[in-house]
């Protein structure tokens, strides 16, 4: 596999880029002409068909682990190193040579141990690798993988490129630890990388991959569950809750967390009394041991099509916090456009 390079000190590369994707990698390697990046589609690597099955995983791992070395050799300095974990990505990952160091800050809202801002004497990233989607990857496909819908369901959208979205939010990491590396706290990282695809997507005259984008995250949050207390350092679901601020709504953390929490409790018909402090819902709700029914059933995803149309059945009742009302209805009017069958 021979790698092509781009940029105009041939600091970036991608294997076989597609014109897109070719143009968009220049673009960005003009204004860092230093930092190199390799961008990768999944199927780029062998064997991906056999990281669905269990019994043939590890081989596929080592197969792909191999076949990226040998990418890295042709592009990277000897002495990078990066997660080897990436080789197992199917669905868009970014790994740096110089993983952020850091100590660990408790945040009194979530209940968990997070990263901290970084040491100004902790090494600045030179170096990256982007894993993009399967190439044939289309945006209906993804929503049927991230909502756990029929195909039937869900709305075909043939000028969305959800590759570019995916290179926009993994740079958008990139582009943060470079220019702003002392606040690149979790949440924080997820939201400026979700804004920086956003705006990337439309600076490349790309209107329905931005908008797609947008409604699938906020759909796939709602969907998704839970993870209450996780070791430290470790990214949560919690951590892309940031649908309220990315469509321009003056939301507080808290205000995210507590709208999110309540319109998923609503949509399990949960007949729970919420306390008038939204800071002590989300306290508790990060508990598993407070709310377990609550956590099983937000994991089990044969319940989903269950809870979207729950919410719309339950949607003129009151809420009881600030932005509950507008982030449910932002979540059904995506579902309306990505997934008009489960409607």
């Amino acid at each position: 596999m021979k790698i092509t390079t781009l940029g105009p000190t041939q600091n970036f590369a991608a294997l076989n880029p597609p014109d897109w994707l070719a143009d968009d990698l220049a673009h960005l390697a003009s204004a860092h002409p230093t930092f190199r990046l390799l961008t990768l589609f999944a199927d780029d690597l062998p064997d991906l068909h056999k990281l669905a099955d269990s019994e043939t995983y590890d081989d596929a791992c080592r197969a792909r682990l191999t076949a990226l070395h040998e990418l890295q050799e042709q592009h990277f300095a000897p002495e990078d190193r990066f997660c080897p974990a990436i080789a197992a990505n199917i669905l868009g990952m970014m790994c740096q040579n110089s993983p952020i160091t850091s100590g660990l800050s408790f945040n009194p809202v979530t209940q968990r141990n997070e990263l901290a801002p970084r040491p100004a004497e902790a090494p600045l990233t030179t170096a990256a690798i982007i894993m993009l989607p399967r190439r044939s990857m289309t945006a209906d496909e993804l929503n049927a993988c991230s909502f756990d819908l029929p195909n039937l369901m869900l709305a075909r959208f043939d000028d969305v490129n959800i590759h570019r979205a995916t290179l926009g939010h993994e740079w958008g990491h990139i582009d943060t630890d470079l220019k702003q590396p002392q606040i690149l706290t979790l949440r924080e990282s997820e939201k400026l990388a979700d804004a920086y695809s956003n705006r990337f997507c439309r600076e490349r005259g790309d209107e329905a991959s931005a908008e797609h984008d947008r409604m699938h995250r906020c759909v796939h949050n709602f969907l998704g569950r839970i993870n209450g207390i996780r070791p430290a350092g470790l990214s949560d679901a919690s951590d892309y809750w940031n649908d309220l601020t990315a469509a321009g709504i003056p939301a507080a953390p808290l205000d995210e967390y507590a709208a999110q929490i309540e319109i998923k409790l609503r949509s399990l018909g949960q007949r729970i009394t919420l306390p008038d402090n939204p800071q002590e819902l989300v306290k508790l709700a990060f508990n598993e041991a407070a709310y377990p029914h609550v956590h099983n059933r937000l994991r089990d995803s044969s319940l989903r099509l269950a809870r979207l149309r729950t919410l719309l059945e339950e949607h003129d009742k009151p809420y009881k916090y600030q932005y509950s009302e507008q982030l449910a209805s932002m979540v059904i009017s995506a579902t309306h456009k990505l997934a008009p069958g489960a409607f």
